[in-house]
């Protein structure tokens, strides 16, 4: 649906890497001391991403009215989805030592896919504010 190609790979990257999330989460994939292993590059590479993204000009830094565009609305959808596996993760990490990467790569990669829409926005010169035009007063906290 994402014409970008960086983002596509970056999409089929993260992809990848959620079945090693997945892993970690079973306890089946586990370092030499036994603990679900989710290696310390993956989340920084999520959060490189991130901090790229945001210094993009023009990129929408209050909240979103998703549905602007078919491809930015996926990854809309994507982020609540990895947001409701985030929570769930931690519910899980309440009964059962979870590797604490999960739970950051969680996080990051939500605030990367809602980043991913809002480029792919700023790509095709569309606008997905929340407020309108002549709306003034504080601009609400971040929205990732």
């Amino acid at each position: 649906m994402c014409s970008d190609p960086a983002i596509q790979t970056l999409t089929a990257s993260f992809q990848r890497e959620l079945f090693i999330v997945g892993s970690c989460l079973s306890g089946s994939r586990t370092d030499k001391k036994g603990q679900a292993n989710l290696s310390d590059e993956s989340v920084d590479r999520l959060t490189a991403e991130v901090h790229r993204i945001e210094g993009t000009k023009g990129l929408l830094g209050d909240w979103a009215l998703p549905g602007a565009d078919a491809a930015s609305a996926a990854f809309d959808v994507a982020r609540t989805v990895c947001r409701r596996a985030e929570r769930l993760a931690v519910r899980v990490s309440v009964e059962e030592p979870v590797a604490p990467n999960v739970l950051r790569y969680l996080n990051r990669l939500s605030d990367l896919l809602w980043l991913f829409g809002r480029l792919i926005e700023v790509e095709r010169s569309l606008d997905s504010s929340l407020r309108g035009p002549g709306d003034s007063g504080a601009r609400w906290s971040r929205a990732w």
